[in-house]
């Protein structure tokens, strides 16, 4: 597995950089996450720059779960706008992982790159949001393109520059009681695997290569792994798609996996699967999607959940 262990890429580097879960209630969900032993952020309403200068709301909302390298993020509409409609479409299919989100130093450079490869994408947007810091409210800001909705039947696929991250890694945001440590893989699963891996490798400049029934695209930093479903039933328990394709799995590296099953445990939360180097959480814990806690520097990492 590619893995620089630093928050931002550099040169001409790619990161998976966070997972979106697109939910209809953000509260509701943010419990769920706080049971398990994330710590989440308050509400945050996305808007943009619009072609006049002025803020726009795109229509979302978020709440974050920060680890030490990448993130999560669980997202909910708040207004009727095209962002929100996709939002709303994809949770027609299943509450879950819809998002898909690549940093690289030059997002809004990476554009020519991305059209020439044949991806059809929205107008580049510069996200803006007020952050309450220590020192005072600061205004984050993000530059994004997307590829345009239905390119990617996965959901929403989008390569991404931090101008200012240190508003998202504050210091504490990312000191979770169940020791989550770092995003490393998502398991996607459909029937084209290797055609749907070699088209996230187009997308963020990697590479597909075969692994065990399934195939990879490795980056600098994390992994995408791709199978079909008879393979991801052979690695995820009690496997049973909502629909295809499906963003079944995230893979996160726990600082402490010893640590991680004793708070589980002491909630009352029973691992579907649980092995020497992996334990899994199942759909019905993880908001639509499963959860691997690993043994850091374990990769690949579905295989050992022993299934």
């Amino acid at each position: 597995m590619g893995w620089v262990d630093r928050q931002l890429p550099g040169g001409d580097e790619t990161f998976l950089d966070h997972l979106g879960f697109f939910v209809p209630d953000i509260e509701g969900v943010a419990a769920a996450f706080e049971r398990i032993g994330f710590l989440v952020t308050p509400v945050n309403i996305h808007s943009h720059v619009g072609p006049d200068g002025a803020p726009v709301r795109s229509g979302t909302a978020n709440r974050l779960v920060v680890l030490r390298r990448g993130y999560l993020e669980v997202l909910a509409a708040v207004a009727d706008t095209p962002l929100a409609e996709q939002l709303a479409r994809a949770l027609r299919r299943y509450q879950g992982l819809h998002l898909l989100a690549f940093t690289h130093p030059d997002a809004a450079g990476q554009e020519a790159r991305l059209r020439q490869a044949g991806f059809e994408l929205q107008p580049t947007v510069w996200l803006r949001r007020p952050v309450q810091t220590p020192a005072g409210d600061r205004s984050l800001h993000v530059t994004v393109v997307r590829a345009q909705p239905g390119v990617f039947p996965e959901g929403r696929v989008q390569m991404l520059t931090h101008e200012t991250p240190e508003l998202i890694w504050q210091p504490d945001s990312f000191r979770h009681p169940n020791r989550a440590d770092a995003l490393t893989d998502v398991l996607l699963v459909s029937g084209d695997a290797r055609d749907k891996a070699a088209r996230f490798a187009r997308f963020t400049g990697g590479a597909a290569d075969p692994e065990g029934d399934g195939w990879v695209v490795s980056l600098a930093r994390g992994r995408m792994t791709f199978a079909p479903p008879e393979a991801a039933a052979r690695l995820l328990p009690r496997f049973a798609p909502p629909s295809l394709p499906y963003t079944a799995a995230v893979a996160i590296a726990s600082a402490d996996l010893d640590e991680t099953r004793r708070l589980l445990a002491s909630r009352g939360i029973r691992p579907l699967a649980d092995a020497p180097e992996a334990l899994c959480l199942g759909p019905e814990d993880g908001i639509g999607a499963y959860l691997v806690f690993h043994r850091d520097g374990v990769a690949p990492v579905w295989p050992r959940l022993g299934v």
